[in-house]
């Protein structure tokens, strides 16, 4: 419990402003932190209850700006210049203007008959992961009025959405993971089942290779369009839980808090350049990417920041503690 109430600490899990509320102070202890989301010098943070916003202008230091509350988790968040499109578990989907990042304001919500766990965007569409409700696509250009124009349905829990330019990626958990053509974004057209021997848990693009969270057996590599069989396994740590992609680099969040660096630029087989090791107590969840940071979400100790300009030594800037280290 000690070292728990020390993670904690260093991860500066602290109540955003007086506009949070007391009940939101006294529940700080127990909030999770599921997505973090870099853009224009602020960091959105999806959380059980609501989306933290806060200022990274200064990356180490970041301030607290608003607290937008739900009664339900955010869980993925997309950000456009003015919008955050945020998957709200059973809240469906919730879109907020965030023009002025200290006063965000619903602007809509889409109910839907899941839960919300996942959202991708492509121009005036989002594609949802809707859990047992299989994939929606939503028109948002009445952002006021979100509409769904397609429903597709699919082979178990959806888990997770992923769009690479003309193409749409799902991972169905059990059910294994999709691609599909979205030269008509308002009509999928399936294009692969990709061949899996595993649950898969999270996708993501980097040009037309297709990466596949696949529990232990690692990350898996698809080039789907050539074929349905993974080219390689990336290896874990443990468990590959999450991936994300950015323009070279992907990171893997494993089971276990972990979180592996691989490049993609200098070879065709992707090649492990470090690790981050996170204190069990405070299990690393998502990761994504800004530019040339790394924004980690870790569950109850908030978030994580890595600068990964340097992927052999990326340079930790949140928490400034030993318990958040590189060690390989």
């Amino acid at each position: 419990m000690r070292i728990l109430v020390i993670f904690l600490l260093l991860f500066q899990v602290v109540p955003p402003s007086a506009n949070r509320g007391k009940d939101k102070e006294d529940a700080a202890a127990a909030t999770q932190t599921l997505a973090v989301v870099g853009h224009h010098g602020h960091a959105y943070v999806g959380q059980t209850g609501g989306m933290l916003i806060h200022d990274v202008s200064d990356p180490i230091r970041p301030k607290d700006v608003s607290w937008f509350p739900l009664p339900s988790a955010v869980s993925d968040i997309v950000i456009d210049d003015n919008h955050a499109f945020l998957a709200a578990g059973t809240r469906g989907l919730v879109i907020v203007d965030i023009a002025n990042p200290a006063e965000p304001v619903e602007l809509g919500r889409l109910d839907t008959d899941g839960k919300v766990k996942r959202v991708a965007r492509s121009g005036r569409h989002l594609f949802l992961a809707d859990g047992s409700g299989g994939l929606l696509v939503v028109d948002i250009e009445m952002l006021e009025d979100p509409r769904v124009v397609a429903r597709v349905s699919t082979g178990g829990d959806l888990r997770a959405v992923a769009v690479g330019g003309e193409l749409l990626a799902v991972a169905e958990g059990h059910g294994g993971a999709r691609v599909f053509d979205l030269r008509r974004p308002d009509n999928p057209r399936e294009v692969a089942k990709l061949e899996t021997r595993f649950a898969a848990r999270d996708v993501c693009w980097i040009g037309d290779r297709l990466f596949v969270a696949a529990g232990s057996e690692g990350t898996a590599l698809y080039e789907p369009q050539v074929s349905t069989r993974p080219i390689e396994f990336l290896p874990p740590v443990r468990s590959a839980q999450h991936v994300a992609c950015g323009a070279r680099l992907i990171a893997v969040s494993n089971l276990g808090s972990a979180i592996q660096l691989f490049d993609t630029s200098e070879s065709r087989s992707p090649r492990e350049r470090s690790r981050l090791r996170v204190h069990r107590s405070a299990p690393i969840g998502r990761a994504g990417f800004d530019g040339t940071h790394l924004w980690i979400a870790a569950d109850v100790a908030g978030m994580g920041l890595l600068d990964v300009s340097n992927a052999d030594e990326p340079e930790r800037l949140l928490p400034r503690a030993r318990e958040f280290k590189v060690s390989y």
